[in-house]
């Protein structure tokens, strides 16, 4: 679900800080005021800029780092719940790497312009190499010069564990992994719906994140009005190295 609702990066201005009181009375804060045209842009043709807000509350008193899994074996548990929302008008209904793009079903072009109004519910959690991580998603899509709109909502749950903790006989390298992600392009059409569930296996070298195997099984069904019912398998092996 990360490509219709990603904001990738985006330049402009942030203010960010933490009240840590300690316990529940622990909170992170952004508020950002940003170009709203893409990567790299550092302007954009009609002086609206996307404004985006978080909210993140550490209510067990530790931060949470999304690393996606407890590497560390976090010996304190730490638990986040945050919420984010972000505005924008702009001729683009999608970011990526590349810049502004557009979702399925939008025209582009330097005619085009659309507000868009998002909202993320997110929360995470680590201990003693226990991991869980959660996103859901709207988004609303509204074309200011043809007219008509659109809602979109998608959501993914993922967990994961190291054996080791509770089995010592098992490798300290090994995770073993489960993820269940749904999205639905446009929730005004019962039959539009994507789901996939799958599971995977990393073992992780010295240098952690930076040398990992990964071994992964998923299971991936798609049904969209006037189109058959579709669903497929597909089986993966990764090793990634970074420097």
């Amino acid at each position: 679900i990360n490509r219709p609702f990603t904001l990738d990066r985006q330049q402009g201005m942030q203010i960010y800080g933490r009240f840590d009181g300690g316990g529940l009375a622990d909170i992170n804060y952004w508020v950002s005021a940003l170009t709203g045209t893409g990567r790299g842009a550092r302007e954009n043709n009609d002086l609206e800029l996307m404004y985006v807000a978080r909210l993140q509350w550490n209510f067990l008193g530790e931060d949470v780092e999304m690393s996606g899994c407890d590497l560390e074996r976090t010996r304190r548990p730490s638990a986040i719940i945050a919420l984010a929302g972000a505005m924008n008008r702009s001729p683009y209904t999608r970011f990526a790497q590349s810049g502004g793009g557009d979702l399925e079903g939008f025209a582009g072009g330097d005619t085009s312009l659309y507000d868009v109004r998002q909202v993320v519910v997110e929360s995470a959690f680590k201990y003693k190499g226990f991991s869980w991580q959660h996103e859901s998603h709207w988004k609303h899509v509204e074309d200011v010069h043809i007219g008509g709109s659109r809602d979109l909502v998608g959501s993914y749950m993922q967990v994961g564990y190291f054996p080791h903790g509770g089995l010592n006989w098992m490798p300290s390298e090994l995770e073993v992994a489960g993820r269940f992600a749904i999205y639905r392009p446009d929730v005004d059409i019962p039959d539009n719906l994507e789901h996939e569930y799958s599971v995977a296996v990393n073992w992780f070298f010295k240098a952690g994140h930076k040398n990992k195997l990964t071994a992964e099984y998923g299971y991936i069904a798609f049904q969209q009005k006037g189109v058959p019912y579709n669903q497929g398998s597909r089986l993966r092996v990764q090793w990634d190295i970074s420097f």
